[in-house]
């Protein structure tokens, strides 16, 4: 008996550390960037309704996400598989998602193509493709959910509502290779932008200056990346590496979060554009 209870009180403290980790964007921000890419479509209240349901869901599958597969993928080097759960990562689940959406009932299949865009929405977060191991205070996801880069991208995305939607082919199948491809590459898209510049005041210097933005993330060989010199800092108004300060505007986080989120909302309407046959 004693043993039983000591089982459950573990079994539920762990599932409540577990849920507490790492997310991509906020759950509000996976809402309206699935809803917006899901416009153009026409798809049925029904079936666009489950999409964003599963979209969400994706992220409070505990036992899946930290036990099997994380939200996690590198592009360049492949993430390692360590104890005790020797986890794989985003890669992998989306090629268990697009086997069950190929055979799931059509009731089913709309929820399916749900999980499989959450994924594709997470490669457009830093954290999530140099693969830096984090919980729920990830800074840039934090900003994101409340920037104005956000509702910049979905504006934009209203003013160009049939960008990116490709016609329905009619086939009855899905490419799973070209899936795996457009996986990574939004996930290169994005660290490419992590490798870019931005501009920035040098404290008591005049004029600006170039810096990089692996100061918030940092690349690494052997597959998970680190935060960099500046730390989890992404939004503040003012950053230090150690030796110099820096002012940085708000504006150009914004821009960095809107081309995120514009990266984010069209390969969602890519993978709507290849799963549509399957929405009835």
């Amino acid at each position: 008996m004693w043993k039983l209870l000591s089982a459950r009180v573990f079994l539920g403290t762990w599932v409540c550390v577990m849920s507490t980790q790492a997310h991509a964007y906020h759950l509000d921000a996976h809402r309206k960037i699935t809803e917006k890419s899901i416009q153009p479509f026409g798809f049925d209240a029904g079936a666009s309704s489950e999409i964003v349901r599963c979209c969400l869901k994706e992220d409070w599958n505990v036992i899946t996400k930290w036990f099997r597969t994380s939200h996690y993928f590198n592009p360049v080097h492949p993430l390692p598989r360590t104890a005790p759960t020797w986890r794989g990562d985003s890669l992998d689940r989306v090629r268990r998602i697009v086997k069950v959406l190929a055979v799931a009932s059509p009731e089913d299949q709309p929820c399916w193509i749900g999980h499989l865009i959450h994924h594709f929405q997470d490669m457009t977060v830093p954290a999530h493709v140099v693969a830096v191991s984090h919980g729920t205070s990830d800074r840039f996801e934090w900003y994101a959910s409340q920037s104005t880069g956000l509702s910049r991208a979905l504006e934009r995305a209203s003013r160009t509502p049939e960008e990116g939607v490709r016609t329905s082919s009619g086939v009855h199948e899905l490419d799973s290779a070209q899936i795996e491809w457009l996986l990574k590459e939004v996930a290169l898209e994005t660290r490419a932008e992590v490798d870019g510049s931005l501009v920035a005041q040098q404290l008591g210097i005049e004029g600006e200056v170039l810096i990089p933005w692996s100061s918030f993330w940092k690349t690494e060989q052997a597959g998970w990346g680190r935060y960099g010199v500046f730390g989890n800092s992404f939004g503040m108004p003012e950053e230090n590496d150690g030796s110099k300060k820096y002012a940085i505007d708000a504006s150009v986080y914004d821009a960095f979060v809107e081309r995120n989120v514009m990266r984010a909302i069209t390969a969602s309407k890519k993978i709507l554009s290849l799963t549509q046959s399957f929405i009835h």
